[in-house]
């Protein structure tokens, strides 16, 4: 797929990300008030439900013969089985714990995996309007949904110390720990589902993360980081692999790296 068609596709999936947005905001009291608890023990709601049936019904019709790999489909065994190289992956919701506690930092995440890399990305905030996608090479951003989208641009290197974000469940991690010995951060930070902003607009150096997450969490984050010129990696530097369908899309450990130390270690 060439960066003409991505191009064509953005918008489409950008209305698809605010039209979740927006049923999102509207069944909000009803969601927070009514959580529902799934197998794993984790809750859902009834917006991340709704998100993720309106996200499917759009983008089925968008590209017919590309797959959508949602995490409520793969939670109820309905997701289909992916033997191609392009697929797209979302999370409706992501952060429904913040959702239900009544924080804002939740988001709509969608995003299109071709050959194996993260090439489209739509990361859509929705109590707070903003808005930041990819596609290719480009990457965009918009301040409220009624406003144009303008390029997005990274904010200046870091020219201070090493700085990494983390999730708090990891923050106690032995694994975590021995693996940034070798860069030595002076400052370490935990975060929401914010993390892979901060990185890509060189706000924070590196997101690690070992704890359990799952390929529609990343892949938006991932597409905007590529074409900003960061990088995801394995801890021990391989390519990061999509597509862990015998795992139920989990990911392995990864660090996503700003455009800056992107620059800097590779």
């Amino acid at each position: 797929m060439d960066q003409q068609t991505l191009d064509t596709l953005l918008p489409e999936v950008i209305k698809t990300a605010l039209g979740a947005g927006e049923l999102i905001q509207d069944n909000k009291t009803e969601a927070r008030a009514n959580p529902i608890i799934k197998k794993d023990k984790s809750r859902v709601t009834i917006a991340d439900r709704m998100a993720e049936d309106f996200i499917s019904e759009k983008l089925n019709a968008l590209t017919p013969d590309i797959s959508l790999i949602g995490e409520e489909a793969v939670e109820a065994g309905q997701a289909p089985t992916v033997e191609s190289d392009r697929f797209w992956l979302t999370d409706p919701l992501d952060g429904t714990e913040l959702f239900i506690k009544g924080e804002d930092s939740y988001s709509v995440n969608i995003g299109l995996v071709l050959d194996n890399e993260a090439k489209l990305g739509v990361l859509y905030f929705p109590d707070k309007g903003e808005l930041f996608a990819a596609a290719g090479d480009k990457a965009w951003y918009m301040a409220t949904p009624a406003s144009e989208p303008e390029p997005f641009i990274p904010g200046p290197a870091n020219d201070q110390d090493i700085k990494v974000v983390l999730t708090k469940s990891d923050l106690e991690s032995s694994d975590v720990s021995d693996f940034l010995s070798q860069f030595e951060p002076a400052q370490i930070e935990t975060g929401g589902t914010e993390k892979f902003y901060r990185v890509a607009t060189n706000d924070v150096d590196m997101y690690v993360r070992f704890t359990k997450c799952y390929e529609w969490d990343i892949v938006a984050g991932h597409a905007i980081l590529n074409a900003l010129g960061g990088k995801v990696k394995l801890i021990h530097g391989a390519p990061y692999p999509y597509n862990n369908k015998s795992g139920n899309y989990r990911c392995p450990p990864f660090v996503a790296y700003s455009p800056a130390m992107t620059a800097r270690i590779f």
